[in-house]
């Protein structure tokens, strides 16, 4: 009995001291005390489609967020409350004639902050208002200012092929308009080639991004090529002012390349169509097309550039007719690309594996491509989604709509691959609209231009033209559109002939509108 007492006096002091130990590593790793978190700051709300994005700052510690909320000022605890830990967090489904107010708190086990600074917004539907008209301030007759329009942050860029500066007929112009306010923007800056000749068609293609605008006139003669085309590269030196821009060629021009006929600009990198290229001399392919990629080296100096071409080349493809660039992915139309049927087009998305270096890209067609659809009509690349315009698609066999368009986006779900995409037409969509003539995408919004739509049923305002506007709802899910038209609309003005698409503005030009004289042209800004 003895040797159990002692034998459990032992274990007991084992235990204790064991214990001990423990106590040890816990004194020296003490629990951190949780407090309250501290209120948001830098409360913001960002309207967008019927919908409120609605951000701030993270705050350390908290696990999630109380979003109070009400229609009238004095937002309290007490009113209507979300509770998120999403961020930023999407309030949908409001109203676009109402205010709202908001507060925010942090919340953690510890409680609850105090609220934030009271803000507000209202929910105006994104892009329904026309804030703008935009015309050339010499503007004249058969300048067909809006064939080509561009909008990147508070710079706008809009095309007049027809220009007759200095009394060359037809050597083009681009105007270049800066916005000076929410809705306002300044009576634009012209600018020409430094070489303009008559017949050049400078200002038949543009884009603009950040303090650089490039501008195509593909039929421009180089070194004695008939239409070997060029483009001009144009860099902002101060608020709407620039310098007086960098010629740029194809380094091996051929006559009829059209190089020019595209063009787009995204950061360091810009891209130019060539869709008469014929892959090299003796007429090998003729139109199969081509495109040149530039890298720029200095405030605006460009290397020699690289040149893309379809792995699958044909003649008459026309690769190059259209072409967008944005970060490390460009994407090139050929609508006439023959393998869903005669001239039913094919579009090429190419992926930047090195300094202007460029993988041999990956070819998306539709999925249910029809003989003269156009597929690669237009396109437009930004981030992981791409679309591309079908102004032929016929709605499908029989031509039940013919030419009424579609479009096609595509989400990217690797290095340059792409889902079997989605198709958007217009909700109202009607035989000869040739919805998706013009196409651009920013973020969740893409705008399709419908340029011969009559503006509803029964042809009351033949050709003048509309636009659609698309949201991202889901992945590669998109809801049914919202239709635009100019608030002057007339006859055969063909608005959404072109169209752009930058952060919360959208821009649609109208190369006939008969303003300033038959086919001046105009350019509204929603």
């Amino acid at each position: 009995m003895k040797r159990m007492t002692l034998f459990i006096l032992s274990l007991t002091t084992f235990i204790m001291l064991g214990l001990s130990g423990c106590g040890d590593d816990i004194t020296n790793n003490p629990i951190t005390e949780v407090t309250t978190p501290s209120s948001p700051e830098n409360v913001q709300a960002t309207p967008a489609n019927r919908q409120i994005a609605i951000q701030w700052t993270p705050v350390a510690g908290a696990t999630y967020y109380n979003i109070y909320w009400a229609t009238e000022p004095g937002v309290d605890a007490t009113c209507r409350r979300i509770s998120t830990n999403q961020f930023p967090y999407l309030h949908i489904g409001l109203s676009d004639t109402t205010t709202y107010y908001y507060r925010i708190s942090s919340i953690n086990s510890a409680g609850e902050s105090a609220l934030s600074t009271e803000i507000s917004t209202r929910a105006r539907a994104r892009f329904s208002d026309m804030i703008k008209s935009l015309s050339a301030s010499d503007g004249a007759a058969s300048d067909f200012f809006g064939n080509t329009v561009s909008i990147s942050g508070d710079y706008a860029i809009i095309g007049a092929h027809g220009d007759d500066d200095g009394g060359k007929t037809d050597s083009g112009a681009a105007y270049i308009f800066h916005r000076t306010g929410p809705d306002s923007w300044d009576s634009g800056t012209k600018i020409t080639a430094s070489d303009a000749m008559a017949g050049d068609y400078f200002g038949y293609s543009v884009s603009i991004c950040g303090d650089y605008a490039i501008v195509g006139a593909q039929y421009v003669d180089v070194g004695g090529s008939m239409s070997s085309g060029a483009a001009y590269i144009f860099h902002r030196t101060g608020p709407n002012a620039w310098d007086d821009g960098i010629k740029i060629i194809a380094p091996d021009a051929q006559t009829a390349d059209q190089f020019g006929c595209s063009v787009s600009i995204s950061g360091d990198y810009a891209i130019v169509g060539a869709l008469g290229d014929r892959g090299g001399d003796g007429d090998l392919l003729v139109n199969a097309g081509a495109a040149y990629i530039y890298h720029r080296t200095g405030a605006n100096t460009w290397d020699d550039g690289a040149k893309i071409i379809a792995s699958d080349a044909q003649g008459s493809d026309m690769f190059g007719y259209s072409v967008s660039i944005d970060g490390n992915y460009v994407i090139v139309g050929s609508y006439w690309e023959d393998d869903g049927g005669s001239n039913a087009g094919a579009a090429y998305i190419f992926n930047r594996t090195g300094t202007n270096a460029w993988d041999a890209g990956t070819k998306i067609v539709a999925a249910d491509a029809h003989t003269n659809d156009w597929f690669g009509a237009s396109v437009s690349i930004h981030g992981d989604y791409a679309v591309v315009g079908v102004e032929g698609y016929d709605g499908g066999d029989g031509d039940p709509l013919a030419n009424a368009g579609a479009a096609y986006i595509y989400h990217r779900t690797g290095i340059n691959t792409w889902d079997d995409g989605t198709k958007i037409i217009a909700p109202d969509a009607q035989a000869f609209d040739y919805f998706g003539r013009s196409v651009s995408i920013y973020g969740d919004n893409i705008i399709v231009g419908a340029y011969q739509e009559d503006n509803g049923t029964g042809d009351p305002i033949l050709d003048c033209g509309s636009a659609y506007i698309f949201h991202r709802t889901g992945t590669n899910i998109w809801d049914h559109g919202t239709k635009i038209v100019a608030e002057d609309a007339e006859t055969a003005d063909e608005f959404g002939y072109s169209v752009s698409i930058s952060g919360e503005y959208v821009i649609v030009g109208a190369h006939l509108e008969d303003s300033g004289g038959s086919s001046a042209g105009a350019a509204y800004i929603f």
